[in-house]
């Protein structure tokens, strides 16, 4: 695999394969991906002979740009964030992120929009000029009015709050390049990420383990919810109408306080042998939102309701053979038929 060096003005500066045979080796490569903060990072070391320690310098500059192609075929443009340079072990570690310097040291304050706006107005507005535009857009038909407090924020952290106030959306980011020169910078933006191809991974064959872990330190039953500020006093969901279709959430009026109708009949306080299927003695949480909205409110409310009114339970997965053509978002199976676990 090759990774190509150039300065902030495109010029290449130098290509370091991953291949130990090669005089200059790129090894110890991870490139991460996370959907939550829209991160893509790749960290590894470029080791070199003493002689070659200043042009390695030069070449792996911090805020120099690393091109390569992933192992889908997609191409990736990345900055040089952070750097560690030892000459004497002969080895340049460089941690580089595809946001790059415009969107992770930019920052904005606070704002208050007077009016329902999309998420392309939204994006004018906190990343206009960052030589970044909108590629994909799947909620162009949307529209929200939001507000944020924060003395300071990233402009992607800005944006990846956007995004979630937009029910949940996720981004991205993509890149069109011709040679070293990066001539496209796209966000994208998607009301889910991945597709489902039915891949199954099995223990034994494709996994080597699966470990699970669970916890109930942050279980509730029901939350009483407040969202920013209008005129100095926080948005709550007290006096608001909501029934929901399903039935499972109940708001009461009185408090604005929500509940989750099914889960306490499980982990009410007041559950008993004679009392085994109790509606009442609520395990409550006070949670903070950013939004002004109420419906936005209620929508964040039940989202985190129907995580928070079951036990947290993680797995930890050891995969020895995963399908090159899984990406990120993806939805992929997992099996331990000895110990009955199917897992999505």
């Amino acid at each position: 695999m090759e990774f190509y060096f150039t300065d902030r003005k495109f010029n290449l500066l130098g290509i370091v394969e991953t291949s130990s045979e090669a005089p200059i080796a790129f090894a110890n490569e991870e490139d991460r991906e996370s959907i939550n903060d829209a991160a893509r990072m790749l960290t590894g070391s470029v080791y070199f002979p003493p002689q070659q320690s200043d042009k390695i310098k030069r070449m792996a500059a911090l805020g120099n740009f690393v091109l390569f192609q992933d192992e889908n075929g997609k191409s990736v443009f990345m900055t040089i964030m952070d750097m560690e340079h030892d000459p004497k072990a002969g080895s340049r570690l460089i941690v580089a992120e595809d946001a790059g310097m415009d969107l992770i040291n930019g920052l904005v304050g606070p704002y208050q929009a007077d009016k329902a706006l999309t998420f392309e107005e939204y994006f004018k507005l906190f990343a206009g000029g960052s030589g970044f535009e909108i590629g994909i857009n799947e909620i162009a038909n949307l529209s929200r009015t939001l507000k944020w407090e924060s003395d300071s924020q990233t402009v992607l952290g800005r944006m990846l709050s956007v995004a979630t106030q937009f029910d949940n959306s996720e981004i991205d980011f993509s890149f069109t390049i011709t040679g070293t020169q990066v001539v496209k910078r796209y966000l994208n933006v998607y009301k889910k990420r991945g597709a489902n191809n039915r891949i199954t991974l099995y223990v034994g064959r494709d996994i080597d383990n699966i470990i699970t872990k669970g916890n109930i330190y942050d279980l509730c039953t029901a939350i009483e919810a407040t969202g920013g500020d209008i005129d100095g006093v926080p948005v709550n969901l007290k006096g608001y109408d909501y029934t929901d279709p399903t039935g499972r959430f109940k708001l009461d009026k009185k408090t604005g306080i929500m509940e989750d109708t099914e889960s306490v009949k499980i982990w009410s306080r007041l559950l008993s042998s004679v009392n085994d299927a109790p509606s009442t003695g609520h395990i409550t949480r006070l949670k903070s939102y950013e939004t002004t909205n109420k419906k936005t409110l209620v929508d964040n409310v039940i989202r985190e309701l129907e995580r928070a009114s079951q036990p947290s339970i993680n797995y930890e997965t050891d995969i020895v053979k995963l399908p090159k053509n899984v990406k990120i978002g993806d939805t992929v199976y997992l099996a331990d038929e000895d110990g009955q676990l199917f897992l999505s």
